[in-house]
């Protein structure tokens, strides 16, 4: 239950639809116990190390011409070293059934959780379908790579932060801790996120070129661009939503699940007699939409203020000047990330700097 807690708590756009289902299974027992003994410094470095292998083995066979399988190879093989190394830290092996008074007592748990998990990782295949039925299997093929992308950014920047959260969340036993960590956590997640978003959004077609052929990435990097805001909305609901699961308050993250499934598939519907790119589109105008309400009903019950989220502007400020100079150039990838990064960096100190100053003032 523990695990189950940590897991798939994104928008449905973003979670572990691209792991073994098996192996995570497998491994949910072991990662539950590492979380529940607070073994942040276990969980942070199997995160790092697995995600890290895997997307290194990934990238070589991109660079050797395995295209789309490249996805595969990442999903699979960080999935299975994560089990592995789960495993062997927990130390635990099973030795009997769960009774079925120990069921009833986490029934409800189990629930929200079940319920959660099966809406978030509902939209996007359904979606996919309704595309492949009504546009045709073209253009399905096309909006399931450029979820992969997605999927694969948010394992190898958000993940390893999102893994040790709640127990970092779990750990403190005043509302003024995690008041502090919500504040922390929504500066690092931002700081994190308007790069690599912002970053993709200014070069999409260059980070597809390679993955997909320069021919297909014409025809996802629209696609791909119009989900982009769902990646954003993951990275500020991620601390809300983590101190939310630490106090048990998980009826309000199933409540945004319910909500974001249900209006994505009512603005998804009728978006199905244009095209992908409309339909990505009504995606995150329904996810955003949902997460305003969202990050206000758990502003109230964490008693956080509004002003909090005043921590995110550097982050966004950097990210825009970061895509309005990047998008205007013809540089190849490794130079746009070489000279993106260090617009970001640039003008996120100064605007930092000169917010520090007036707090001073």
């Amino acid at each position: 239950v523990f695990n189950g807690l940590t897991r798939n708590f994104d928008p449905p756009h973003i979670g572990d639809i691209d792991q073994s289902i098996i192996l995570d299974r497998i491994s949910a027992v072991s990662d539950g116990l590492l979380r529940k003994r607070l073994n942040i410094r276990a969980l942070a470095l199997s995160t790092a190390f697995s995600q890290s292998l895997a997307a290194t083995v990934s990238l070589i066979t991109l660079h050797n011409g395995a295209g789309i399988t490249a996805f595969v190879i990442f999903a699979v093989l960080n999935a299975t070293l994560t089990t592995i190394i789960s495993i062997i830290l927990a130390g635990w092996v099973p030795r009997t059934m769960p009774t079925s008074k120990q069921m009833r007592l986490i029934f409800k748990t189990v629930l929200h959780i079940s319920g959660r998990d099966n809406l978030n990782s509902g939209v996007l295949p359904l979606a996919q379908i309704a595309i492949g039925l009504f546009i045709g299997l073209p253009a399905a093929g096309a909006f399931q790579i450029a979820t992969r992308v997605l999927s694969m950014l948010d394992a190898l920047t958000l993940a390893p932060l999102r893994y040790i959260a709640l127990p970092k969340f779990a750990s403190f036993k005043s509302t003024h801790g995690i008041k502090l960590e919500v504040h922390q956590g929504l500066r690092l997640c931002s700081i994190c996120a308007c790069w690599v978003w912002f970053g993709l959004a200014s070069s999409t077609s260059q980070v597809l070129g390679p993955i997909v052929g320069p021919t297909l990435a014409i025809t996802v990097t629209p696609i791909l661009q119009a989900l982009i805001p769902l990646g954003l909305s993951a990275a500020l609901a991620m601390p809300f939503t983590q101190a939310l699961l630490a106090k048990g308050r998980t009826k309000l993250v199933l409540s945004r699940a319910i909500w974001t499934f249900g209006l994505s598939a009512a603005l998804t519907v009728p978006m199905l007699q244009y095209s992908v790119v409309h339909i990505a589109i009504a995606l995150s105008i329904a996810n955003l939409v949902v997460l305003v309400w969202f990050l206000h009903e758990a502003c109230l019950k964490l008693s956080i203020c509004s002003d909090a989220f005043l921590s995110i502007l550097p982050a966004f400020l950097s990210g825009t000047v970061m895509l309005l100079t990047i998008s205007t150039t013809g540089q190849p990838l490794a130079s746009r990330i070489a000279i993106g990064t260090m617009i970001y960096v640039l003008v996120f100190s100064a605007i930092h700097f000169r917010m520090q100053l007036r707090s001073l003032i």
